[in-house]
């Protein structure tokens, strides 16, 4: 069976914290989640926790394409701009209308949708580009 948390140990050593601290937020997450034993199915309740949460953490947020795009990426950018992954479209884009009702369905259009790819630059945090 696959190290779980695989992806999340990944980036938590990545950023310079110690085996035992990535350890403790493993678990504290773990906790979150209502999991944290192996023989636990999902949506079942943890031993430990005694609460039952429908989710668990992904092995992987990008696929292996979106990886390797995200990699090169990264540093061909790096002197001008930040690269986000998987931004939603309702936090790049305002809704603009003063009628009430087609506020809500044109945000609904855009809410759960998302771009791969999101640059920023500035200090602000202005979109630069996006790609899908």
């Amino acid at each position: 069976m696959a190290e779980r948390f695989g992806l999340l140990r990944k980036l938590l050593t990545a950023l310079g914290l110690s085996e035992e601290r990535v350890e403790e937020l493993i678990a504290l997450v773990e906790g979150w989640l209502g999991g944290g034993d192996d023989e636990t199915e999902p949506g079942q309740a943890s031993k430990k926790a005694g609460l039952s949460y429908p989710y668990r953490l992904q092995d992987s947020f990008l696929t292996p394409a979106e990886q390797d795009f995200y990699r090169v990426l990264v540093p061909a950018v790096a002197d001008w701009a930040v690269v986000f992954a998987k931004v939603r479209l309702g936090d790049l884009f305002k809704t603009v209308t003063p009628d009430r009702k087609e506020w809500y369905r044109a945000r609904n259009r855009i809410e759960r949708k998302h771009v791969v790819f999101c640059s920023w630059t500035g200090i602000h945090c202005c979109p630069y580009w996006a790609s899908n």
